[in-house]
């Protein structure tokens, strides 16, 4: 557990180090990822979709071993969580659609 949180601290702070040496700072990041916000949506949708794919193999063999309701509960947990985020990011939620 503790060598999962370092681990996530590293790349936290790696990414962070990253955007300054590439971008500057984090309002040219953000001006940035607002005009390339269509390749970045399709980014996290090959991404989503593959992720679905290898959980999907995943999923016969858990579903062997255990009931399969509460399995079904999280996988559409999971999708609300995802859509809710892509539909924020999107600005949907505040009126300020990405274009």
């Amino acid at each position: 557990m503790t060598l999962m949180f370092f681990g996530t601290l590293t790349v936290a702070a790696g990414l962070t180090l990253l955007i300054d040496q590439l971008f500057g700072d984090f309002e040219h990041f953000k001006v940035w990822q607002a005009s390339h916000y269509i390749y970045l949506l399709g980014w996290r949708i090959t991404v989503y979709a593959v992720l679905a794919g290898l959980w999907l193999r995943v999923r016969r063999r858990i579903s062997a071993r255990s009931g399969a309701g509460q399995l079904i509960r999280c996988e559409l947990l999971l999708a609300l969580l995802v859509c809710l985020f892509e539909i924020n990011h999107a600005g949907l939620l505040t009126g300020e659609v990405s274009s």
